[in-house]
């Protein structure tokens, strides 16, 4: 299983000083590696941003509310590309050696994330009651909407009639209900873009309890 890596980006706590100097310590970790070859926010962007806020928290020692108000929205223009950064470390680093050497700390407490069933069904778990199932769809870019189809698996493996229902895009748990016990079901799910339906995914079985 893969670790879910995550970083540390609670940058309103830091100081002007602070977190200019965390920025250049990302722009020299980031700039040239091959881990991070396309982050959103490009290194040049970055070193320019950190060059003005430079600027403004030298300007603003004088105490000039205009000069003060310049730092802080510079400031928050420098947060919000460490945090798409950041995101993007997260997602694209394959470890934890990795992830260090983008200059960015490491958040305690970095999970296990359990890989998805397939392309389409990220989890498919048992429901609180009998007879029924908990689904997560995996992200379609685009999508407007998914369906889930299922059916029992008949003694040769081949499905039997299909049930189809549709969902909302959604990121959490769906409850699906009227399963019966000891029966082996296949599950599918499409994505709907627009006005056509992707193809149905790889099927999934599971033995409802």
């Amino acid at each position: 299983m893969a670790e879910f890596l995550k970083a540390l980006l609670g940058f309103s706590k830091y100081s002007p000083g602070k977190l200019r100097d965390f920025a250049r310590g990302t722009y020299v970790s980031m700039k040239g590696n091959p881990i991070y070859p396309n982050p959103p926010v490009s290194m040049e962007n970055l070193l320019a941003k950190i060059e003005t806020v430079s600027v403004c928290i030298s300007a603003a020692l004088d105490g000039g509310k205009t000069a003060f108000a310049e730092r802080n929205q510079r400031l928050e223009e420098l947060r919000k590309m460490l945090v798409e950064n950041g995101h993007y470390v997260e997602h694209q680093a394959p470890d934890r050696a990795s992830f260090v050497t983008s200059g960015y700390q490491l958040a305690p407490g970095s999970r296990t994330r359990t890989p998805p069933l397939n392309h389409a069904i990220r989890n498919l778990d048992w429901g609180q009651n009998s007879g029924s199932f908990r689904f997560r769809f995996m992200a379609v870019e685009g999508a407007d909407s998914y369906e889930l189809r299922w059916a029992p698996e008949l003694a040769d493996g081949a499905p039997g009639d299909w049930t189809k229902k549709p969902f909302a895009r959604t990121k959490a748990y769906i409850t699906v209900t009227g399963f019966t016990p000891g029966t082996a079901y296949l599950f599918q799910v499409r994505a709907l873009i627009h006005t056509e339906y992707t193809d149905w995914s790889d099927p999934v079985k599971k033995i409802c309890l």
